[in-house]
């Protein structure tokens, strides 16, 4: 599967490994949407982005998901990190970040422990103390 998610409440990792498919998408929208967004309850999510796919059709589709549901994320998400170990990688996707902004606090991060720790001092400064969750895949940095 090019996207999984692993869901340590109230840590909700997902990793993005390939070319991912419209059906590949299309299950992670439906997994995000019935064990995150129907909770109604404050999380963390840390990205984990080894391979993505550039395919406009893709592209567009995970655009359209993140509009739809912005809502959730600006009223229940404390804060997102997404990982990547290319220092050239981070740097575009932050400049991204800074021409369109999301819409929780986020950092670009070059480790799972690095994401961690921003997302638990986010978490923290809304009173939400989060323990310390499982390296959910062994591949990531």
């Amino acid at each position: 599967m090019s996207i999984e998610l692993d869901v340590q409440w109230p840590y909700v990792f997902t990793r993005f490994d390939g070319a991912q498919t419209s059906a590949d998408l299309d299950k992670y929208i439906a997994r995000m949407d019935a064990e995150v967004h129907a909770r109604k309850q404050p999380y963390v999510g840390v990205t984990f982005l080894k391979k993505y796919n550039r395919d406009k059709e893709t592209v567009e589709r995970m655009r359209k998901w993140i509009a739809e549901t912005e809502h959730f994320t600006r009223e229940r998400c404390l804060a997102i990190a997404m990982v990547n170990s290319s220092a050239g990688f981070r740097f575009v996707l932050s400049a991204i970040f800074v021409i369109q902004p999301m819409p929780c606090p986020y950092d670009v991060c070059g480790s799972f422990d690095e994401a961690v720790a921003f997302v638990q001092k986010e978490a923290g400064k809304r009173k939400l103390k989060l323990g310390t969750p499982r390296r959910p895949w062994p591949d990531m940095p």
